[in-house]
């Protein structure tokens, strides 16, 4: 592992239990968090087969923790339609999506049917109707099979992003 490597992660860590703290210790009321997810895997050894870039790396039991977790500290998912009629502003709420049309996004609706919870999803037509891929997801296969390292293809990305 990497230095730069063990740093990300010591962030995303650290990141992670702030965000558990503030949701713990703040009362907040009317208002809304929006949380946006890519691809949705199986487990993790999915994820290390790299068809795909990972992007937050999200598993099944990834996302089954985020929707316990906004239940039990109390918010309601809500829809697009839903932020339209407009919310009381006496609770809080969470707007889950799904951008960019991944196919593995449709391993959410057992969850969301599970826990009657509702997600919006975005779907990209062309990329579907021409079976194509998002550059990074190309870029990434083709990366890690020449031998690269996720922290070397996402310094690469950043670099790229930035241009």
């Amino acid at each position: 592992m990497t230095l730069a490597y063990a740093v990300h992660r010591g962030v995303v860590s650290l990141d992670e239990f702030l965000s558990r703290m503030q949701l713990q210790c703040y009362e907040r009321k009317g208002c809304l968090i929006t949380v946006f997810f890519h691809s949705l895997f199986l487990d993790e050894s999915e994820i290390q087969r790299g068809a795909s870039d990972p992007q937050q790396g999200i598993t099944l039991r990834h996302f089954r923790q985020v929707i316990e977790y906004f239940l039990d500290a109390g918010y309601r998912f809500v829809s697009p339609p839903d932020l339209l009629r407009g919310l009381p502003r006496d609770a809080r709420y969470v707007l889950l999506t799904f951008d960019d049309g991944y196919f593995n996004n449709r391993r959410a609706l057992p969850l969301l049917e599970e826990y009657n919870v509702t997600a919006t999803f975005f779907v990209s037509a062309n990329f579907v109707k021409l079976g194509k891929a998002f550059w990074p997801d190309v870029l990434y296969r083709a990366w890690r099979a020449d031998g690269r390292t996720v922290p070397e293809i996402y310094r690469e990305f950043e670099r790229l992003t930035r241009m």
